[in-house]
């Protein structure tokens, strides 16, 4: 896009990424020391983590398993998010990420709850 842009051609020939949003170089585990068992879980991050981005609020375990199965809210109180992309949170696990639309937040990704 770059080469195109100016009006030549052009490639890559590597890239490294040293941070893709919350995530930086400095925390990354390899994916051999995972399944080599050289660390455990407690190496990788919370869904809610990567989604830092988005706006976040809190739900109650009844709005919880509702947003699990696909079903819309409508959330109310402080935080409750107006209209646009927002995250459900739920226990401090992210539940859904999903877009409110005339008061009512409709899921578009659930997350299975933790273990």
């Amino acid at each position: 896009d770059l080469g195109r842009a100016l009006g030549c051609l052009g490639h890559v020939t590597a890239l490294r990424r040293l941070r893709v949003g919350p995530f930086d170089e400095a925390r990354a585990v390899a994916l051999a020391s995972i399944e080599g068992g050289a660390v455990g879980a407690e190496a990788l991050l919370p869904v809610v983590a990567g989604l830092a981005s988005l706006p976040r609020f809190d739900v109650d375990q009844a709005a919880a398993a509702s947003l699990r199965q696909g079903r819309a809210i409508f959330p109310r109180g402080q935080g409750a998010p107006a209209a646009g992309p927002a995250c459900a949170v739920h226990a401090g696990a992210a539940v859904a990420i999903g877009e409110t639309v005339d008061g009512a937040f409709r899921p578009t990704r659930v997350f299975a709850p933790p273990r």
